[in-house]
């Protein structure tokens, strides 16, 4: 296997679009920090760094772990070009990380606590309308946090299982994107071990950056195609 952090072990189409993919993190972290976004996807500040500028590959694991943070498809990591978070986006995340918060407590306590009309509350957590300063600060204190709790991203999902999940989800959409290539090209043709690759089809690896992206050069797609299914069905 390639060294993710020597570039000469590297094919320039996969430092390349190593270095796409950072850009496209900085574009949708939008005002986010990187240590807010690292936090959130839960991994180092230093490490998420290097991600963002290119520097170092990264896990699919970590990739997924990346979006749920964003709140974005998985795919939407792997588009070109600059796309800051549209403002319905950041809405829709506020009313989510509400909703995390709020826990146990009921819409109408937590409304009633913050004085406000439990319809606009509701929009609120439907991230269905823009919200004021004055009124994330009084939902903030009616929940018993620092305002800035509401506007930074919830972490991933802790469990296992949904991680796994969707890495099951990647091999099928490998599978289907290789069609009728044997597993052994597709492997030599993005320069990896054919165990290893047969690993990653059937879920069991957690493929680098690099390798995820000489996969799609190898079947001759943009890495955003390999993952179709896993957006639809995360």
């Amino acid at each position: 296997m390639p060294d993710p952090e020597s570039d000469a072990a590297v094919a320039p189409t996969v430092v390349a679009g190593r270095e796409a993919f950072g850009r496209r993190l900085r574009a949708l972290r939008a005002d986010l920090t990187q240590d807010e976004l690292a936090r959130a996807a839960g991994m180092g500040a230093v490490y998420y760094s290097k991600i963002e500028t290119g520097r170092h590959s990264t896990s699919l694991d970590k990739i997924l772990n990346l979006a749920h943070a964003l709140e974005v498809p998985v795919a939407e990591l792997f588009v070109p070009g600059p796309a800051p978070r549209p403002l319905a986006a950041r809405r829709a995340a506020v009313g989510r990380r509400v909703r995390l918060i709020r826990a146990e407590r009921t819409p109408t306590e937590v409304a009633r606590a913050a004085g406000m009309d439990e319809v606009h509350y509701a929009a609120v957590e439907a991230g269905a309308q823009d919200v004021s300063l004055d009124a994330i600060l009084a939902v903030a204190d009616a929940l018993g946090v620092p305002a800035a709790e509401l506007l930074v991203p919830a972490p991933p999902d802790p469990e296992p299982s949904v991680v796994a999940a969707e890495r099951e989800v990647f091999g099928r959409r490998l599978r289907s994107l290789r069609a009728q290539r044997r597993q052994s090209d597709v492997a030599q043709a993005a320069g990896i071990d054919r165990a290893y690759y047969l690993g990653v089809e059937a879920g069991r690896r957690n493929p680098s950056l690099d390798t995820i992206l000489a996969v799609a050069d190898a079947l001759g797609v943009g890495a955003a195609d390999l993952f179709v299914e896993v957006s639809d069905e995360a």
